[in-house]
């Protein structure tokens, strides 16, 4: 009777991971059957490594992730303004925003109220934009390059100003990887709805749509609060499969550009590895 047992057991728990399987290669099939919704070209600055790269670990499989910002915002996902333009953060976090998306903002004018009724309020489900080399990542150039120029000003108006000094060269060094390494790839929109989202961003070689969890919060600046929201991708890491891994393992990392497809389902995959160009959204050779 026990050895009977033991059998069922194992019988049903095979069953159970077959069934599982199934249901998820039913739903790859689905995700990737007919056009894609969107597909985008990412660089390696668009894409980082999770885990090990390498078949000599004891999980062989590759997957990386994708680097975003959110426009207005920092790489952890956290959208605030930050300069004088932006002061109550992007312009596409506004209370109607973000009661479109099911969140309540309170009036009431205490901030403390504010801070704690929105702090008890759970992430919910949402689309977001995802924008590459677009004009969210061109504005954060042009901040990096004003700010290092009115810093590179203030230390030659006083050349014996050891902080200063500093201050130029942290400037100067953060355009630089704003121009040549940072991530291109900038959350700036978010939304219920698909079809109203694509409507807004036609372009599928600019734009991707992807699920995303996103949370209101308030933030203080200048003695004020202000509305910011923090986000996360749901859909963020994609798996490499076997045809790809050897011309990414070339270089322990991504060193060709990925071409990657959002399908109906809005789940990436990688559709293609090519030689890394500088060719821009939506003039890429097949």
């Amino acid at each position: 009777m026990k050895a009977w047992v033991r059998w069922r057991t194992a019988i049903l728990g095979v069953a159970l991971i077959a069934a599982t399987n199934a249901v998820a290669l039913i739903g790859v099939a689905y995700n990737r059957s007919g056009e894609p919704e969107s597909v985008l070209v990412l660089s390696k600055r668009e894409i980082a490594k999770v885990g090990n790269w390498g078949f000599r670990s004891e999980d062989s499989s590759l997957e990386f992730g994708l680097r975003w910002r959110v426009s207005g915002g920092d790489a952890l996902g956290y959208a605030y303004g930050s300069d004088s333009s932006e002061e109550d953060g992007p312009s596409w976090i506004d209370r109607a925003k973000l009661a479109s998306l099911g969140f309540t903002i309170p009036d009431s004018e205490d901030d403390g109220k504010r801070r704690r009724s929105m702090e008890r309020q759970q992430s919910r489900d949402a689309l977001v934009v995802l924008e590459l080399d677009g004009p969210a990542y061109q504005k954060e150039v042009e901040r990096a390059r004003r700010r290092a120029e009115e810093a590179r000003e203030r230390a030659a108006a006083m050349p014996d100003d050891r902080d200063l000094k500093q201050r130029a060269e942290a400037t100067k060094r953060h355009l630089v990887r704003m121009e040549s390494e940072a991530t291109r790839l900038y959350i700036i929109d978010a939304g219920p709805d698909l079809a109203t989202l694509r409507a807004k961003y036609p372009d599928r070689m600019r734009h991707a749509i992807v699920h995303a969890e996103i949370r209101p919060l308030f933030y203080e600046r200048k003695g004020k609060q202000r509305l910011s929201v923090s986000v996360r991708l749901t859909t963020a890491n994609i798996m490499v499969p076997l045809e790809y891994r050897d011309a990414l393992e070339r270089s322990r990392g991504p060193g060709e550009d990925v071409k990657i497809a959002i399908g109906k389902r809005l789940e990436p995959w990688i559709i293609a590895i090519q030689p890394r160009s500088e060719s821009v959204p939506g003039t890429v050779k097949e």
